[in-house]
Order: C-alpha cells, then structure tokens, then sequence
C-alpha cells in the first residue's frame, strides 16, 4: 500500500497544541489577568520614568526659564510663539515648568511672587506683542 508522507509540524504549533491541552480555561484567564496586570504596572512605570525624566531635563533649564520669564513680565508675559520658539512648548506647559520652577526653594522669594503675579494673577493678552527688546 501507499505510505503517507510525514508532514513536518513547526514546533510552535505542537507546544501550542500541548499547552492548550494542560492547561483548563480558568488557568488561562488566570495567566491573562496576570499579563493584563503586568502591563499595567509596567505602563505605569514607564509613565512615571518618563515623567521624572522630563523634569531632571527642565532642572537644569530653570534659571533660564526664570530670566525669560522675568524679561517679559512687565508686558504682562511672554508670548506663546516666543514660548515655543525658545522651549518648544505650549505656553500651558510653560506655565506648569514655570509653576514649579517658582515654588522650588532654589527661586527667590521676590522674582517667585512677582512671576506668579504675572503669570499667573493677570490675564494673558501679553500687551499685544510688545517686545521687551525694544
């Protein structure tokens, strides 16, 4: 008679077959709690790496932030296209960086009030884009 050919099955597929033979469904939502869990925390982690990482490189900006704020503070603030141009970001994120760059106990107290009263106090129209290098 004909002998029939041998079929190569990859590996994958067979440890594939023999797990989902050992294990019952309730193991298996088991083990996919636990990998949902898993990222979770890892995601987590990562955000709060990032986070931390974001402010260590503003740290070393912040004399700078604070001058450029302080030069703009008598025109009610500084622009958000001069926010962007010199920091590359929004002027919300601006506010947050200058926010904790005033409460740091590094600021003097004097330039931290009147930035917050500028900042943060006063509506930001800016003056119409009056520019302090005038």
């Amino acid at each position: 008679m004909f002998e029939q050919p041998k079929r190569d099955i990859p590996a994958s597929i067979l440890e594939r077959r023999a797990w989902s033979r050992n294990h019952s469904p309730s193991s298996v939502d088991a083990i996919t709690d636990d990998l949902n869990a898993y990222r979770r925390q890892r995601r987590d982690r990562m955000s709060t790496e990032r986070r931390r990482a974001r402010h260590q490189e503003l740290t070393g900006a912040t004399p700078d932030l604070i001058r450029f704020a302080q030069k703009w503070a008598p025109y009610g603030g500084a622009p958000a296209e001069e926010i962007f141009v010199r920091y590359g970001m929004t002027t919300e994120r601006f506010l947050c960086v200058l926010a904790d760059a005033t409460s740091s106990p590094d600021c003097d107290p004097l330039i931290a009030t009147t930035l917050r009263s500028t900042y943060f106090l006063c509506p930001s129209d800016n003056l119409n884009g009056a520019n302090p290098e005038d």
